[in-house]
């Protein structure tokens, strides 16, 4: 037998899913307009990310606790749609990547980056930059690989440069030297 106090939890839990949902579609119109606008380089790739994640998993909420209806799906169409969009954005937030890799994405989307009209994503929408998905992720992940073998080269660069060299005179030999004590040049070719 169903009470009034269960009928009246019901009705308070469907209140708040509802309260959730409006509250969420204008969060979220909010959002989007500010990420759209904002330059791209402000943009918090990881940030995003766990909105749109956070989003996502209150219109799995809203669809499991309310009964079918035409808001929850149209709020679902417009997370989706950003959250499909969350790699591009990682990848062209990627702090490796360097001019060259800039140059790469300009020919991959066919348009010259200028100071003059700053990239945005509402620009990387009209550009149809997401429809480069694939590329636009070989060049960042280039972008990653080449940051990581400079970080070893310039790791390698320096203890070469503070290792010593011991030079003693061979034999009774005026003008010819050998190298002596070679032990911490082999541990420093070793880690090289």
């Amino acid at each position: 037998e169903v009470t009034r106090f269960d009928e009246l939890e019901e009705a308070h839990a469907e209140l708040k899913l509802k309260q959730l949902l409006w509250v969420s579609i204008g969060e979220w119109d909010e959002l989007l307009n500010q990420w759209f606008e904002m330059e791209f380089e402000t943009i918090d790739a990881e940030n995003l990310n766990q909105v749109v994640t956070k989003y996502n998993k209150s219109v799995y909420q809203l669809e499991k606790g309310l009964p079918p209806n035409s808001v929850v799906p149209f709020l679902k169409e417009k997370v989706e749609s950003m959250r499909d969009k969350v790699p591009t954005i990682t990848n062209l937030r990627n702090p490796a990547l360097k001019q060259r890799h800039w140059d790469i994405v300009e020919t991959i989307l066919n348009h010259k980056f200028t100071a003059e009209e700053p990239l945005t994503l509402a620009k990387l929408v009209d550009l149809e930059a997401f429809d480069h998905e694939e590329q636009l992720e070989e060049v960042s992940g280039q972008a990653s690989g080449e940051a990581a073998l400079e970080t070893m080269l310039k790791k390698v660069e320096d203890s070469w440069k503070t290792t010593e060299f011991v030079v003693l005179p061979h034999r009774d030999s005026k003008d010819v030297f050998i190298l002596g004590g070679t032990d911490d040049i082999q541990v420093v070719l070793d880690d090289s």
